[in-house]
Parts: structure tokens; sequence; C-alpha cells
């Protein structure tokens, strides 16, 4: 009996320290097993924000000798937005050399219905390697940049991608028609620049066509009527609103919920001051 209690609390002491010792470990980091392109959502509509990260496994080296950079990547879009970078400053800068530069997190909306790739890359030496992809399927359950006819908001916003050079605004709004048909709700859709004052160059107006015109193809396909049509007769018979006088029709789609129009605006039918897609509910 003397023995059995001397005994007892040494068992209980080395329970103790065993228990404390996995809690430790419970809190301890977890290593990354594999690099990894994440995101919020692989199935997002139309124009929602999706928010990407990155993981790297590095198996404990620093980050700087494994990759000189890394960038990202979206399917359709020529520029890659630089996540990680190495900055070699100056020597005698007190911030440090070399100094490096990480985005926790960015942002990406995509424009259009369809399936789409995005990729996370390492540089290392001018060497590119594929560290991750990911695939993505975007709906449009609603019509027209996800726009609800039947539950119309009069809002007016801007969608930017950190991996682009340029943003949509979509402005939902009233304006006045005949005095029959009284206000209608209509959406106008414009491209900006970033860091470009407007009036923008003939190029980047062209772009802002491009990219409004291949929206419109990658939502709902080839145009109903084109440049081979009377489009002013067809505007006047489709739509309920007035063309106005500066504008120039280029393409409309009659789709199942819309009428929609991309058209230019002139200044004195000569100067082009950019493009816009003109909706009505049909």
């Amino acid at each position: 009996m003397k023995n059995f209690f001397l005994f007892l609390p040494i068992l209980i002491l080395f329970s103790c320290e065993s228990s404390e010792i996995d809690m430790n470990q419970n809190e301890e980091f977890v290593p990354v097993i594999k690099d990894e392109l994440i995101a919020s959502n692989l199935n997002p509509t139309v124009l929602e924000r999706v928010k990407f990260q990155f993981k790297i496994k590095t198996d404990g080296l620093p980050m700087n000798q494994l990759y000189d950079s890394l960038t990202f990547s979206v399917s359709g879009i020529d520029n890659e937005l630089r996540v990680y970078n190495i900055a070699y400053e100056d020597p005698g800068n007190p911030y440090g050399n070399p100094a490096e530069m990480e985005l926790v997190n960015w942002y990406h909306s995509f424009f259009a219905v369809g399936s789409y790739q995005t990729r996370l890359y390492g540089y290392k030496n001018n060497v590119k390697k594929t560290l991750d992809v990911l695939d993505f399927t975007v709906s449009q359950p609603n019509d027209f940049y996800n726009i609800d006819w039947q539950n119309f908001v009069l809002e007016k916003t801007s969608y930017t991608n950190d991996i682009n050079h340029f943003g949509l605004t979509i402005n939902a709004k009233m304006i006045s028609t005949s005095a029959i048909m009284g206000s209608i709700s209509v959406v106008e859709v414009t491209c900006g620049w970033k860091n470009i004052p407007w009036p923008y160059s003939q190029a980047k107006n062209e772009e802002s066509r491009a990219i409004l015109y291949s929206n419109m193809i990658d939502s709902y396909g080839l145009p109903t009527y084109t440049e081979q049509n009377n489009l002013n007769e067809l505007f006047a018979e489709y739509f309920d609103s007035t063309l106005p006088t500066d504008e120039i029709i280029h393409h409309i789609w009659i789709t199942a919920k819309n009428k929609i129009a991309l058209s230019e605006i002139r200044v004195n039918n000569e100067t082009t001051l950019g493009f816009k897609l003109y909706a009505e509910k049909k």
C-alpha cells in the first residue's frame, strides 16, 4: 500500500505534462504542403468580387531564395499582376537590401459569362514556372451585367480589377421619354482607364469598344443587327428612347430580356469621346 501511494502522484504529474505538450503542438504552425492559389468563390456571377490569396511551399527556406517574383494571371487578359517581388534597393537604403513586397490578398471581377482560368506563376532567374491553376465558371442569374429588370435598383457602380488597367461603370437610371411612355428604366455601361486623363486617345477608345463588344459576344453571341443594317431605323423600332444626335450605333442585340445597343459618342460627328452600351428591358 505504501508503494502504491508513492507511485500515484508521479503518474498524475506525467499525465498533466503530456496534455500540455499536446496542446502546444496543436497550436504550432502547420507547414504548407503545396503551392496554392486560393479563391473565395470558383463559381461567381458576373461582376461578383472574388478574393485571391496564395500559399507557397518553402520547406523552411526564405522566399527570396526560391523566387524572385510571383505573378497572377487571368485567361483573356495579357497583363500579369505581381503579388510578390524582391526589390533590390541601394545598399545604403535604411530599409535594407533586398526588400520584399507581397500582396496578402487581391480582387478580381469577371465581366462576362463563361469559363476562365487563373494561374499563379513563380519566376527565378528569368525562368517561369506554373505553381497552381484554378478553373472558374461565371454565370449571370439575372441579365445584362446582372441587372434585375423586375427589381430595378437605381445606382451607379464602378468595377475595377487589380490586374487590369481599366474598369466598367454600370449606371442604372430612369430617363424620360414621350408623354405616353413617361419614364423608363435603362442601363448605360462605359469603360474607363486607370491613371489616364479623359478624354482618352483614339487607341484607348478602340480598346474600350473591343472590351464592351467582347463582353456582349461572350454573354449573348453575335449581334442581331450590325452596320450592314439601317441601325437608326432599327433603334427607333425596338427602343423606347430617342437616339441622341451625337451618337452612332454600331451593333444591336435583341435578347430574351434585353434590347442592347453599342454606340459611339462623337462631337460634331468627328471626334470620338468614347463608346457605351445602352440597354432597355425587352
